[in-house]
């Protein structure tokens, strides 16, 4: 055989390898890819689809959504809401509020709305990450004229994972030892707290709760009373605190931005002039604080034009308020902010759950959060993958040998 048909002979094998090694990697690709996206067991995003309520495990990468269809349906997402998986329906159709247990991603929360006490059952538990939901044993107490109040917010102590604390819509808040199942709750300070309308419950620094009511925001530092905070804004809209310290955010009704570093007792203003528009009032949206960095803060802002409002803007900062940097534009008003431990933004509004780029992660590839925690299957079609793969690239193929010019 001559020298030269020796190497045209070579050149064809690795042309062809080189082929068939490209195409088995791109086939794995779009399999793994296909696993995250088959309607009905995955969607790569929650985009286009109104979201009911939504919960962020602490320091991890899990979130949970309820969605607004019939009936609802639960998602989960292990990579900080860029892929979702249908886990299961929801155990009513008002869920206002979840939360997930700090130690077992599995156990997941579910507060519900309001009605006769005779039908409605209005606090849920799953301990299979949302497929299946069975009601706490006890309910909350009834009002006088026998309806159970609506569960508005929930929210787990990470230091004391076996404590729920539930905010209810004009009867204050409940402290759950959900360890026992819900077979034993207190509510917090007692009879004069017994009509409080709460809006949002959060778990601060050394076990703090704190309860944003219509009448103003409260703090417990032991779960049985509460101490008055004194809130410089002439309203508040939104609160963000810190498992790290006692630095709290909040949020008023003018988009204007506090910031205190001892739990509300004293605040400086952190804010700044933000867009306007010529004949609409600025109004503040939502605020959220990233649990693994206290000076990491988004805020997003609304316009109010006569009686209705309208998407304003999101803004970041990474120095506590002392500098802002406008990340996007609200198409919709923000319902919820959410800043996932790795820097993330989401935000919901009637449209659904969209992801925001930030000024860190600007420049990285979208897909790169598809990857960061593959499913078992994902992982088991790479591995697959890279086997037959290799198997291309090194092996001795039968049929490849005959396709190569004979001597």
């Amino acid at each position: 055989m001559s020298l030269w048909r020796r190497i045209f002979k070579r050149g064809v094998s690795l042309t062809l390898r080189a082929v068939l090694f490209l195409f088995t990697l791109s086939l794995g690709t779009t399999a793994v890819m296909l696993l995250d996206e088959t309607s009905g067991l995955a969607l790569t995003d929650l985009s286009s689809v109104p979201v009911q309520t939504i919960a962020l495990q602490d320091s991890s990468a899990i979130m949970y959504a309820v969605l607004r269809d019939d009936p609802p349906s639960v998602y989960r997402s292990e990579d900080s809401g860029h892929t979702w998986h249908r886990v299961g329906v929801a155990p009513s159709l008002a869920v206002n509020a979840l939360a997930i247990h700090p130690l077992d991603s599995e156990i997941v929360f579910a507060g519900t709305a309001g009605g006769p006490v005779t039908t409605t059952h209005n606090l849920w538990r799953s301990d299979d990450g949302g497929q299946s939901w069975h009601k706490f044993f006890l309910s909350l107490p009834s009002h006088p004229d026998g309806t159970v109040p609506s569960v508005t917010s929930l929210v787990v102590d990470a230091e004391q994972p076996d404590v729920l604390y539930v905010g209810t819509d004009g009867q204050g808040v409940y402290r759950f030892n959900v360890g026992l199942d819900g077979q034993g709750f207190s509510l917090v300070g007692g009879v004069p707290y017994h009509n409080l309308r709460i809006v949002s419950l959060a778990a601060g620094f050394d076990s703090k709760i704190y309860a944003q009511a219509e009448s103003g925001l409260f703090a417990s530092t032991d779960g049985e009373n509460w101490q008055a905070l004194d809130f410089p804004g002439e309203q508040l809209t939104d609160l963000a605190t810190s498992r790290l310290s006692n630095t709290i955010y909040g949020l008023s009704t003018s988009g204007q931005v506090y910031r205190s570093a001892d739990g509300g007792l004293n605040w400086i203003k952190v804010g700044q002039d933000w867009l306007t528009v010529p004949g609409a009032n600025l109004h503040g949206a939502a605020l959220e604080l990233n649990p693994g960095n206290d000076l990491h803060v988004v805020l997003a802002t609304a316009y109010q034009i006569d009686a209705q409002l309208v998407g304003g803007n999101v803004y970041e900062t990474y120095n506590g308020g002392q500098s802002w940097v406008k990340i996007a534009d609200a198409h919709g008003v923000i319902e919820r902010l959410l800043l996932t431990p790795g820097g993330y933004v989401f935000g919901t509004d009637a449209s659904g759950l969209i992801e925001y780029e930030t000024t860190a992660d600007a420049s990285s590839s979208a897909w790169y959060g598809n990857w960061q925690s593959p499913s078992y299957a994902q992982i088991l079609v790479i591995l697959l993958t890279a086997f037959i793969a290799s198997l291309v690239l090194f092996g001795k193929i039968e049929w490849l040998e005959k396709l190569q010019v004979p001597a």
